[in-house]
């Protein structure tokens, strides 16, 4: 997975791509 989590549009993509794996480490 690409991790493009600067842009802010992470919220969105990464929420159902990695299935909220922001909310456990947004770092990652």
């Amino acid at each position: 997975r690409t991790m493009t989590i600067h842009n802010g549009m992470f919220f969105s993509t990464y929420d159902r791509d990695n299935d909220g794996w922001l909310t456990t480490d947004p770092r990652k």
